[in-house]
């Protein structure tokens, strides 16, 4: 697994990992994006007003965004908090992306923007549509290729405990080649690459 550094403390682990016959995608084509809301809400993926940050990867940086509200309001901003490769890898297959936050470390995004003692998590596929922090969705936790009631596939999770149960219906597999086509994206674009087949949240 390359991108993670040994440590020691209390950590807490997500994996995402896309179909077997597919690979991760390191030309930037798409986004793997894990959402989060400290609020522990259900979140529907196409609605930012329902998660509070979220982590993206491009192929090549994992970044953390979280959603400012605008002063004075109504509405908010999406900022770049920064870069998190330091704690995020790839498996040498190159089917599994890795990220790994040391509950101990107070300096880290993760304890400074999810530092309520639960928080709801959702992990979608995008492409990388101009103007959009997150693109449009291919693939969500699930069954799709709609992404109708996906919020009924949000994963609510105790920083302690890891996830809580009840689970959702397809946790921690997810139904294969339920993707979105997207008429305007290439034909050969890789959709297998950006097919969710597996997510869990480990406490270690």
């Amino acid at each position: 697994m390359t991108g993670l550094k040994a440590q020691t403390g209390r950590f807490i682990v997500f994996d995402l990992e896309v179909n077997p016959k597919g690979g991760i995608d390191f030309e930037g084509r798409g986004y793997y994006v894990i959402l989060f809301s400290n609020l522990s809400q259900a979140i529907e993926v196409t609605n930012p007003e329902t998660f509070t940050d979220f982590i993206r990867y491009d192929g090549m940086n994992f970044l953390w965004f979280h959603r400012q509200d605008n002063v004075p309001p109504p509405g908010f901003n999406w900022v770049l908090a920064g870069n998190i490769n330091r704690y995020c890898g790839v498996s040498s297959d190159n089917r599994k992306i890795t990220v790994v936050f040391n509950l101990d470390d107070p300096g880290i995004f993760f304890n400074q923007y999810l530092n309520n003692p639960c928080f709801s998590m959702h992990v979608v596929t995008s492409d990388t549509f101009k103007g959009a922090f997150i693109g449009r969705t291919i693939d969500t936790l699930g069954q799709g290729p709609e992404v109708i009631d996906n919020s009924l596939n949000t994963l609510y999770v105790n920083r302690e405990l890891g996830v809580l149960t009840p689970y959702p219906a397809f946790y921690p597999i997810d139904p294969l080649k339920d993707w979105i086509t997207i008429k305007d994206l290439p034909s050969d674009f890789p959709y297998e690459e950006f097919d969710i087949f597996r997510i869990n949240v480990e406490r270690r």
